[in-house]
């Protein structure tokens, strides 16, 4: 149990891991920028439902890729914002 827990916290630390960790969290970053300009410029439904898919997309990324807990608020910020630009379509298409 003790060599388990010491290798967790030496692969914590080694410096090829955290340059892997770097590189990871840049991508995302990316990908968020872009999915969130996505969102952005939607003007149909179309296009709302390809950048939901892409959210999912880049959800799986990070959870692949042990991330999960780190980009949880930029999947939430992501997701709270495609709910309000379809929630303003939906109110747009209606006539409301």
């Amino acid at each position: 149990m003790f060599k388990k827990f010491w290798d967790t916290i030496r692969n914590l630390f080694d410096g090829n891991k955290l340059k892997d960790i770097a590189e990871i969290r840049a991508t995302a970053m990316d990908r968020y920028h872009r999915i969130f300009s996505v969102v952005r410029k939607a003007d149909s439904l179309s296009k709302l439902l390809s950048a939901r898919k892409q959210i999912r997309s880049f959800q799986q990324y990070l959870i692949e890729n042990h991330e999960e807990y780190w980009g949880r608020k930029l999947v939430i910020d992501l997701n709270k914002f495609w709910m309000s630009k379809y929630e303003y379509w939906k109110r747009k298409t209606r006539g409301d």
